[in-house]
């Protein structure tokens, strides 16, 4: 017999998501990532004193959040502070200069 019901292959966003909710149902789950860090397009990595984001800089499915947390018992408000960024995406180009975007539509 298997020590695990499933096997979710990366533990990103979807991939941790999918493994707690099949947990939550009483299966025996096991979560695998080829990275040495979780969290998919969701995490960061430093370099020489700079944060970087490796993919989303922008949450927009906030609903879809919402829904997994609270089918896990709990709110995405209770378990996740999310820091407003102003400007929301900056970049540095090689000459120094840089482009920003605001928060403000404005």
């Amino acid at each position: 017999m298997s020590d695990y019901d499933v096997i979710v292959i990366g533990a990103g966003c979807g991939g941790l998501s999918a493994g707690a909710l099949l947990a939550k149902q009483g299966r025996r789950v096991l979560v695998l990532e080829q990275s040495n860090l979780i969290g998919g397009c969701c995490s960061t990595f430093e370099r020489d004193g700079f944060h970087f984001d490796v993919g989303a800089s922008i949450i927009e499915a906030i609903g879809t959040m919402e829904t997994v947390f609270q089918a896990l018992g709990t709110t995405l408000q209770r378990e996740v502070e999310l820091i407003p960024a102003d400007p929301i995406y900056s970049c540095i180009f090689q000459d120094g200069s840089r482009f920003n975007i605001p928060l403000s539509i404005d």
